[in-house]
């Protein structure tokens, strides 16, 4: 997102957990990181975040912990991903049926942001940015497994179909 809703460049602050802070702190779209340290209580982490002086709350995670943290974040816009629409939860949830997604997540994640602008926006491409370290001690992860880094690695994941696709 280069422009924000009134032509200036937003400034990017992500609020995860610490232990995954590592996903989005070298991405140079983002501007701060507020990673939740462990022990961390929500009256402590909306603090951080309200010194940050959000003018929106993006919320990609949509579930009680995220809606804690809004609620302490009062007098800023929301908006709320969701996963699913809410009728569908209590059947899903008591496995009388599979979920199906009705589109991908870098497609609702993209719809949020279109919400949270609102306008449409070009869809960019879905990337990981490593850090500087981050390919060395992938590295030294695959030779202690016993596998060479410099050779391909192939991942399947066939997707199932049926009435049972919900199971492992």
């Amino acid at each position: 997102m280069r422009c924000g809703p009134h032509g200036r460049t937003p400034r990017i602050v992500y609020a995860v957990k610490q232990r995954l802070s590592h996903l989005v702190e070298h991405n140079p779209n983002v501007d701060e990181v507020i990673a939740l340290r462990d022990g961390e209580g929500p009256l402590a982490y909306a603090r951080r975040l309200r010194a940050a002086r959000p003018s929106v709350v993006l919320d990609l995670h949509g579930k009680i912990r995220s809606r804690i943290l809004r609620a302490l974040l009062p007098g800023v816009p929301k908006v709320v991903w969701h996963k699913r629409d809410f009728r569908d939860t209590l059947p899903v949830k008591l496995a009388l049926r599979p979920y199906h997604a009705s589109m991908l997540f870098a497609d609702r994640y993209h719809a949020a942001v279109e919400k949270v602008v609102g306008r449409e926006l070009p869809k960019g491409k879905l990337q990981y940015f490593l850090g500087p370290d981050d390919l060395a001690v992938a590295d030294a992860a695959l030779r202690a497994a016993g596998i060479d880094p410099h050779r391909p690695l192939l991942g399947l994941s066939p997707a199932r179909t049926g009435p049972r696709s919900a199971g492992p």
